[in-house]
């Protein structure tokens, strides 16, 4: 059966740090002037849908806020939907604050009792941060974590991940994390629902062995692996996952779409 639907990771697939990936301007444009619609699907939790718009925008892109589902977004939306004015203590961004302001919860950075414990992407987390995390795990909060990607790279070099922040406190706490962004299943299926997708017809396309293919892959869907990101064809020999189509980057999807 034809894919029609399409589940896009963003950084590594569109872009690596700030430089477009090679056709994949061009391969959005297809995808939409081809009637084939799609959800750009990204853990970045230090950006919410919005930002990282204005950011594909200011690269060439012609998307709209609604073409993207970021971890940010769905993870004040599975708050809310538990609690609507819940209160947060919050190891995140200031963008990521505000944007939790501004659908009604509250946000704290105190030792104060809080509903859940968030944690996001924090350029500046501290072991002070991530103390009264533990406390306030230990006293009864929820515990959320955007993601659970270990580590990111960009033009820099390779950095330590909110997934790494969220085993430290799940090892010290006894607690699990509930993960909002890939791989949780709901985070593919929230998304296909965005566009009516159905899921024979649905692929995800994406640089993430384990978020992006395999995580599609346990959902059902077909799993299109790009090497313009992090992971290379290698490792997925290494680690014995098979996807159903390996491109060299996404510009290179045009011919499969009938496959």
């Amino acid at each position: 059966m034809a894919l029609k639907y399409f589940l896009i990771d963003v950084d590594g697939v569109l872009y690596n740090g700030s430089t477009v990936v090679d056709g994949a301007v061009h391969a959005l444009r297809f995808l939409r002037e081809s009637g084939l619609k799609f959800q750009l699907l990204t853990n970045t939790s230090g950006k919410t849908a919005l930002a990282v718009k204005e950011k594909l925008n200011g690269m060439g892109f012609d998307i709209f806020e609604s073409d993207i589902y970021a971890a940010a977004n769905a993870m004040i939306d599975f708050i809310r939907k538990k609690k609507k004015a819940a209160r947060c203590y919050l190891v995140g961004t200031v963008s990521l604050e505000q944007a939790m302001i501004d659908a009604g919860l509250k946000v704290t950075r105190k030792e104060e009792p809080v509903d859940f414990v968030v944690l996001a992407y924090d350029s500046e987390v501290t072991y002070q941060k991530l103390d009264i995390a533990l406390r306030l795990l230990l006293g009864g909060a929820g515990f959320i974590a955007t993601h659970q990607m270990k580590i990111y790279p960009n033009e820099t070099g390779v950095h330590i991940n909110v997934g790494a922040f969220a085993k430290a406190l799940e090892y010290a706490s006894g607690k699990a994390a509930y993960t909002i962004g890939k791989p949780n299943p709901d985070f593919f299926l929230d998304s296909m629902r965005r566009i009516k997708a159905r899921k024979e017809e649905t692929a995800m396309v994406g640089d993430d062995i384990f978020e992006d293919i395999k995580g599609a892959q346990d959902c059902g869907l077909k799993a299109i692996f790009v090497e313009s990101g992090s992971y290379k064809k290698d490792d997925l020999e290494k680690n014995g996952i098979r996807p159903d189509f390996s491109l060299k980057s996404i510009k290179d999807i045009q011919p499969i779409i009938n496959a």
